[in-house]
This record gives structure tokens, sequence and C-alpha cells, in this order.
């Protein structure tokens, strides 16, 4: 057997082949950690409104009040003078006794006919209660006639 001749030269490179089938997937990878918190959104809307709760228990009784009185209503009556032309409010006042209360009232004047009294311009300017237990009537007495007004009045007591 000779010798071995020389290398000869290298053969061009052949084409690429075919693309091999894909691998399997590989293992899940750890989680990642979590982020900071984001800013805080909107507002929302008003809900409805529930339905009523249903009625809780009566309370107790409240203690006994004071003693009312008597309530029979009694006709009072007091008089005030309202001399002629004074042009200004001349007034009384009927004043239920203590713990008693105005019911109504009114008033009467003597003197020359209502007619007359209305001719020179005389007028009542107040005829009302003006507070729980005081009824007060006013005359603005522009006659020449001196008049005098009679307050009648009911109380409780």
């Amino acid at each position: 057997m000779g010798a071995t001749g020389a290398t000869g030269l290298t053969g061009a490179t052949g084409s690429v082949g075919p693309m091999g089938a894909t691998g399997a997937t590989g293992l899940t990878g750890a989680t990642g950690s979590v982020g900071p918190m984001g800013p805080a959104g909107a507002t929302g809307l008003t809900g409805l409104q529930g339905i009523q709760g249903v009625a809780g228990p009566t309370g107790p009784a409240g203690p006994t009040g004071p003693s009312g009185g008597s309530v029979s209503p009694v006709m009072r009556t007091t008089s005030f003078d309202s001399p002629g032309e004074a042009n200004l409010p001349t007034s009384g006042t009927g004043v239920c006794p203590a713990g008693g209360y105005i019911l109504s009232g009114g008033y009467s004047i003597s003197g020359p006919e209502m007619e007359e009294m209305e001719m020179f311009g005389t007028f009542v300017s107040e005829n009302m209660p003006t507070d729980s237990a005081t009824w007060t009537v006013a005359v603005v007495n522009q006659s020449p006639f001196d008049l005098t007004v009679t307050i009648n009045y009911l109380c409780t007591q």
C-alpha cells in the first residue's frame, strides 16, 4: 500500500435542510413582584335610598303633668274710657287669671250710635289676643264724644 495522498479541496456547502419540528413549551416562569398602587378613581354616583325600616317600639309614658285647673269657660269684662277728639289710639286689655287662657274676645262701645262715630272717623284699630292670656282692644276716637269701651273676653278659668 502506498502513501496517503494530500487532502483534497473542501467541497461546496450544501443547502440548508428543512426546519425541524417545534419543541415542547417550556416551564412557566416565576410571578413578578406587585407594582405600586395606582391613583384613586372618581367617586361613583349616590345609590338609591333604602326602604324605610320598621317602626320602633312605643316609648314609656311621660310624667304626669300639672293640673289644668278649671276648663269651664268664664266670661269676663273690663272697661276703659276713650276721650273725645283724642285722635290717638286708647286701649285696654282683659287678662285671664293665672293659669287661664283666652278662648275669644270682643268689645262694645257706649256712646253715640256707631253711624255717628263713623262720620267723625272713629274706628277700632285693634281687637285681638296679644298673648295666650290677654285680649286687647284699641280705639281711635276722632269724634267730639267721650266713649266707654267694654272688653268682653272668655277665659278657661
